[in-house]
């Protein structure tokens, strides 16, 4: 908790992703190779709020400091608009993305809207 980290996902060859995370507070990181032969029309960032396993009831979500950006963005194929959506739980919002840019965009905890990049 507290680290700040840097992921980076790149095609290395036909059908092999190389997706590594780096730990910018500590320098450690990970690398690693997995084979994709899906579309490659679309990228996602899951974040999810856990499940009490007594209950079965969604926890709510975890804060996350600092808000997360994306940059050097790039896309290959037939262009699509990006939607933008805010997460909500019981109606409060709970994590929200800045505009797209050029530069990415940055999403927040919360429901300010966090600057573009």
């Amino acid at each position: 908790p507290g680290d700040e980290v840097t992921v980076t996902i790149a095609q290395t060859s036909g059908g092999v992703w190389q997706i590594t995370i780096a730990d910018d507070t500590n320098g450690g990181s990970f690398t690693t190779r997995q084979p994709y032969s899906g579309p490659a029309t679309s990228a996602e960032w899951i974040v999810e709020a856990p499940t009490d396993g007594a209950t079965g009831q969604i926890q709510p979500l975890g804060q996350y400091t600092p808000s997360v950006t994306f940059t050097n963005l790039q896309s290959t194929g037939p262009q699509e608009p990006a939607v933008a959506l805010q997460m909500e739980q019981h109606g409060v919002a709970v994590s929200t993305p800045s505009s797209l840019t050029s530069e990415g965009f940055t999403v927040a905890y919360g429901a300010g809207t966090p600057a573009a990049p």
